[in-house]
Parts: structure tokens; sequence; C-alpha cells
């Protein structure tokens, strides 16, 4: 399994970015993108930007678990994906949709992050 910055990176030549056109979205140095990418930092603290600017599922990024692009029991946003993976990976679109999750999967979604921020400590 691929690691943290591995997968930034991934997604980011996918997507044709400079690491620092990345790090200008995500409100970050190019030089903490870079070491982000090369597992000098864990980035955690830009998961939420990171994913959504991306344009990729925060647990993919997080922990290589799941589908790269798809939310996990949303089968409208799957297909929604799945017809159009370049219009929607690039989108806000999934940030917003995940932004209105019911309240019991936002919870699951905040309980992931604590753990996975955990482990920085």
């Amino acid at each position: 399994m691929s690691e943290f910055g591995d997968r930034v990176r991934e997604a980011r030549k996918e997507l044709g970015l400079s690491q620092k056109q990345l790090g200008d979205r995500v409100s970050v140095t190019q030089q903490n993108i870079g070491k982000i990418e090369s597992g000098k930092a864990k980035g955690t603290y830009v998961l939420v930007p990171l994913a959504r600017e991306l344009g990729v599922n925060i647990t993919w990024l997080a922990t290589g678990e799941g589908p790269k692009f798809a939310s996990r029991g949303d089968p409208e946003l799957d297909l929604m994906v799945a017809q159009d993976p370049k219009r929607y990976r690039t989108a806000s679109e999934l940030f917003d949709r995940l932004m209105k999750l019911p309240p019991k999967q936002l919870a699951a979604l905040e309980r992931l992050l604590d753990a996975f921020s955990s482990k920085d400590n």
C-alpha cells in the first residue's frame, strides 16, 4: 500500500498540477507539499483541503483504502463519478456533497479523521 505522500503526489500529477499550484490551492507552501509527498511531513492538517482540491475520496487519501474517486455508500455519487470522472474529480462538488452527509455519517468521518490525526502524535 502506498503512503499518504505517494497518494498526494499521484493525484496531483494526474491533475497536471505542480507542487506550487497545489500548495496555493490549499494555502501551504510548495516546500510543504514537497515534504508531504516525500513523507517528511504528515500533512494531516491539510487533509480535507487536499482531498477537496485533488477531487479524491478523503478515506482513500488518508488511508489508501476504498475507492479513489467515489464516496462509499453513495450510489448516486458513484454513478456520477463513473460517468464523468474528470469533471467531478476536479470539482468541489464532491466536497460539497461530503459536507451534506447525514449527521451519523459525518460523525463517522470525523472519527476517522481523529484516528488518522492521532497517528501523527
